[in-house]
């Protein structure tokens, strides 16, 4: 992250100086982005002894800002999107053999989704010509959630002729044999949270580029600690 924010840096240097909106003006910025997301303390066990902890996964946000100078070097922004964020966990694979059975269960593409509907309430401080560090309060509203994930899980038995015979799990009386989960879960997240936005921009001629870190204030799962982590980065256009 601190690469990030020295690359913007001399990225504003190397373009030189460029004077942002003058006092008083309103300007609407609309934003295309991607997210890079992930959650905290949620955990998943697939076995006994298997406990796999959530990856981060792209996504994407789009939406604009509203944003009013109000001095030479401090500006605010009120703004409207959607992100879809989430989660995912690395393929697992267990196997056992017990005589001549042999055992096999397969789990992947193990991902759940999550799309808000984020509304940041943001300070944009100049510490440069067209360079700013931004931070604020930012609500989200859980707008949608799927989890999705696939299994195989299979049984092999040896006869004496060495003839080997599989049989599937079965799982709602279908064969557990690339077997997905497609089930939307909103039920279990929280409908509402609160994050803290912090990072920096670059306005040049009306191109406004973004990163920022969205820290998060409330817990994102009922019942437990989990809460959501997410980076956000966006081009958008000064209008």
């Amino acid at each position: 992250m601190k690469r990030l924010f020295l690359s913007l840096t001399l990225v504003a240097a190397a373009l030189g100086a460029q004077a942002q909106s003058e006092v008083g003006t309103v300007s609407i910025i609309p934003r295309v982005g991607v997210t890079i997301s992930s959650m905290s303390d949620d955990p998943l066990a697939v076995s006994d002894v298997a406990v796999l902890k959530p990856q981060y996964k792209p996504g994407f946000v789009a939406g604009a800002d509203l944003q009013y100078q109000w001095t030479k070097n401090v500006a605010v922004s009120l703004g409207a999107y959607y992100a879809l964020q989430g989660y995912h966990y690395k393929d697992y694979s267990s196997s056992s053999t017990e005589g001549n059975k042999y055992k096999e269960q397969d789990y992947y593409d193990l991902s759940q989704n999550l799309g808000y509907i984020q509304v940041p309430l943001m300070a944009h401080v100049y510490v440069a010509p067209g360079l700013s560090v931004n931070a604020g309060l930012q609500a989200g509203f859980l707008a949608y959630a799927k989890w999705k994930s696939t299994l195989t899980s299979f049984t092999e038995t040896t006869s004496s002729d060495g003839t080997v015979q599989r049989e599937y799990d079965k799982i709602d009386g279908q064969d557990a044999n690339n077997y997905q989960w497609d089930t939307k879960n909103k039920d279990e997240f929280k409908s509402f949270g609160l994050t803290l936005p912090l990072g920096v921009s670059y306005e040049y001629e009306h191109v406004v580029l973004d990163v920022r870190y969205n820290f998060p204030l409330t817990k994102a799962v009922k019942d437990q600690n989990s809460r959501n982590k997410s980076f956000w980065f966006s081009v958008g256009y000064q209008l």
